[in-house]
């Protein structure tokens, strides 16, 4: 009986993380085409949040500015101040997250957004056709 837990538990858990890791994708990767509308070149804003700095800069490719954006989330180690990991959503690559870090980073979207719309309200006001959305029934 134990093992059958521990499998069921592992299945259910690898779901989860599954369904995480597509989520931060997503909200991540609409926030990015979103800033692309209405953030100047050469900015870089950081927005701390309870377990991860996120960056929106610049994207280069190489030395080439394209007028694009990525987004760097670096987190922070449960046990050192130091920096535990360091991804990157640009326009050519999505978050590749360690499972370690998956529940850290999904736990601070919340937070990330609160404080992405404080410093940007025209975002706020764009993503509520997303809300809007999400209260169809298919």
């Amino acid at each position: 009986m134990e093992n059958a837990i521990t499998v069921r538990n592992m299945v259910e858990g690898q779901k989860n993380l599954d369904r995480m890791k597509e989520e931060i994708n997503t909200v991540t990767s609409v926030l990015l085409g979103l800033a692309n509308d209405f953030l100047e070149t050469y900015t870089c804003i950081e927005i701390p949040s309870k377990n991860c700095l996120w960056k929106l800069q610049e994207y280069r490719s190489g030395l080439i500015c394209n007028g694009e954006f990525e987004l760097d989330c670096r987190v922070y180690s449960m046990y050192l101040p130091t920096v535990d990991g360091r991804y990157k959503l640009n326009p050519k690559s999505k978050f590749s997250l360690a499972l370690k870090h998956v529940e850290l980073v999904y736990n601070d979207l919340p937070i990330f957004l609160e404080r992405i719309f404080q410093k940007f309200p025209q975002l706020h006001d764009t993503v509520k056709w997303h809300v809007s959305a999400a209260k169809k029934q298919f």
